[in-house]
């Protein structure tokens, strides 16, 4: 195929996806992952990263065509107007970073339902948190990205839980866990950079697309 433009690779490291392989202990007679595994057992893989032209990638791991391309709203809403996506296209355009946080897969139970869930955070490019469904790349599509797009958690968030202060920028791989009770969350530290300056753990329940607590530590 043609080549395309790429921003530049620095902070995010790639994460490959292929078939699912999630380690699951299931209840007595509860088929339900293991029929997951079964019908997405040659799903294309992929190879998920981040790129500082704005856009989280997902490749496909066998061609290297591009299947995915992710726009975080939280630097479309980072400044007024598009303002630092903008940058991009300015002719005395310097360096900035946009989505330059490590990627990372689990397959989870929402609503009852298995899927592939991806979570980053934006390293340099911000602050926040974003979560996407990669369950299926063959739905991969602008007409799909409601579906793909499950939910971001950012400054504005933040501000509602407490005053906005403790997140920071997300370096590390946000871990995607099962909770005692039986639900999934995605938990990370707060990062660097926050206006407290205190360490807080943040843990983003995946049952509601914005419900979230946070432990200070």
């Amino acid at each position: 195929g043609s080549a395309a433009p790429l921003g530049d690779i620095i902070g995010s490291q790639p994460y490959y996806v292929g078939r699912p392989d999630t380690y699951h202990v299931p209840e007595e007679n509860d088929t339900s992952y293991a029929e997951f595994r079964a019908e997405h057992s040659d799903r294309t893989p992929m190879v998920y990263v981040g790129a500082n032209d704005g856009m989280l990638h997902g490749f496909n791991a066998k061609t290297g065509e591009e299947l995915l391309a992710y726009v975080p709203g939280l630097l479309i809403e980072a400044e007024p107007n598009y303002a630092a996506l903008a940058r991009l296209i300015d002719p005395n355009y310097q360096h900035r970073y946009y989505v330059d946080g490590s990627p990372t897969v689990l397959d989870v139970r929402l609503d009852g339902e298995w899927i592939s869930l991806l979570a980053s955070g934006l390293g340099s490019g911000g602050k926040g948190v974003f979560a996407l469904d990669v369950t299926d790349p063959s739905e991969f599509s602008e007409d799909n990205a409601a579906e793909i797009a499950l939910w971001e958690f950012g400054p504005e968030d933040d501000e509602d839980l407490k005053g906005g202060e403790h997140l920071g920028q997300v370096y590390d791989r946000p871990s995607i866990v099962q909770l005692e009770n039986g639900e999934y969350a995605v938990v990370f530290g707060n990062g660097y950079f926050s206006e407290s300056g205190k360490a807080s753990l943040y843990i983003c329940l995946l049952y509601t697309s914005d419900a979230a607590d946070e432990e200070d530590s």
